[in-house]
């Protein structure tokens, strides 16, 4: 931020977002806010929104917020919680992850990602899976298949976006299912060290040169 400069403003999304779009209280917030790149302060809206268990709200939720940075005329980052899922489901009724970035990446202001590569199975930001220690016996997943299971969470849901016309990515994202700086594959998370049922996901993005 900008000592001295204009204070962060909340983004109206009023008239933006559709009344019907699963969202409650405190899911999502965007910003419009001032920052410091080198010498120059720009204008750039920051969100965030954690998105409903099938993720069907995420695509209407990120084109809203679009939609209203572009009537500023503001670049747009954010992240989120997509809950997008590594499973297509026949019947539509969770989010598919390739239908999530198709959905962002297209259109006016399109967005782009900062994940490597198109491998969304290196994208996994949940691993878990209900144990027979609990009532619902139905939902319990054997340990040697928590990661195959499709009762499992095993699922690319988490998402740092950023406007392509403005931004580029200088460090692609990592994962953090630790606290330590590191990501275990194949480690059940939340742990008594890491409470999280969600990995940290961080990246580096710059202004494009030609900004």
């Amino acid at each position: 931020l900008v000592d001295g400069g204009r204070s962060a403003q909340e983004l109206n999304l009023a008239d933006f977002l559709a009344t019907d779009v699963p969202t409650a209280d405190g899911d999502l917030c965007a910003f419009v806010v001032p920052l410091l790149f080198g010498d120059a302060q720009r204008e750039v809206v920051l969100a965030s929104f954690h998105g409903d268990t099938a993720g069907l709200a995420s695509t209407p939720v990120v084109s809203a917020v679009r939609r209203a940075a572009s009537a500023k005329k503001l670049p747009l980052i954010f992240g989120l919680d997509a809950n997008t899922h590594q499973r297509k489901d026949p019947s539509g009724n969770t989010k598919h992850v390739d239908e999530f970035l198709t959905d962002f990446s297209s259109g006016d202001e399109p967005l782009s990602h900062s994940w490597e590569g198109t491998d969304t199975s290196k994208w996994l930001t949940t691993f878990n899976a209900r144990t027979f220690l609990q009532p619902q016996l139905n939902k319990a997943v054997r340990y040697e298949e928590r990661a195959t299971s499709k009762l499992s969470d095993c699922n690319p849901k988490d998402f740092i976006l950023f406007s392509t016309s403005t931004f580029e990515v200088e460090a692609r994202a990592v994962k953090d299912n630790t606290g330590k700086l590191e990501y275990v594959e194949g480690m059940d998370f939340p742990t008594l060290t890491f409470p999280s049922d969600h990995a940290i996901v961080n990246a580096t993005l710059r202004l494009r040169s030609s900004m």
